[in-house]
């Protein structure tokens, strides 16, 4: 019975090592997509993720960073994320549930949306007073969600949800 726990270690040093080697390949190997800002007004443009086979429009100048599960759009240091994972749950509902109850998240209210012609959701959270939207969709199999933390990009975000459109892998 002693060997157990032997196995669970040895599991756990093995899970956190290759966690530690995939997280450092993403960061030194980002597609990196600077948009022009030339321009001083503030406009929208298109853009496009081939690693998560999407595309939303979203307020420019902004800096693209295209990762292999991430879309990272900064501004000025500030950043809207869009993540994608893969899912064995049947719903969204069972997703966000179990996602819920792992992460103690203290939901305020929840929306359910349509994005991209699929059912979608927007939990609000509340960090520091402040009811922080996350959006949710399923496309074909994979879970996209797309959130900050910074409530002067929250209309950003909102247009990058409303916007958002998957592209079948080809």
């Amino acid at each position: 019975m002693k060997k157990q726990p032997n196995k669970i270690i040895g599991l756990s040093i093995f899970t956190i090592i290759l966690i530690a080697f995939i997280i450092i390949w993403f960061v030194t190997s980002p597609k990196t997509y600077m948009q022009p800002q030339e321009k001083e007004t503030i406009g929208r443009e298109s853009f496009t993720s081939d690693n998560l086979d999407i595309s939303f429009e979203a307020q420019t100048p902004v800096l693209m960073k295209d990762l292999l599960t991430n879309v990272i759009l900064e501004y000025d240091g500030r950043e809207i994320i869009i993540s994608r994972s893969a899912s064995d749950y049947q719903t969204l509902d069972e997703y966000l549930t179990r996602l819920i109850e792992l992460n103690n998240m203290n939901v305020k209210r929840r929306e359910d949306i349509t994005i991209d012609g699929s059912p979608g959701v927007i939990l609000f959270t509340d960090s520091q007073g402040v009811d922080h939207p996350t959006y949710f969709v399923v496309k074909n199999e994979w879970v996209y969600s797309m959130y900050t933390i910074h409530p002067e990009l929250f209309d950003d975000l909102d247009n990058v949800a409303k916007t958002f459109k998957y592209h079948s892998a080809k």
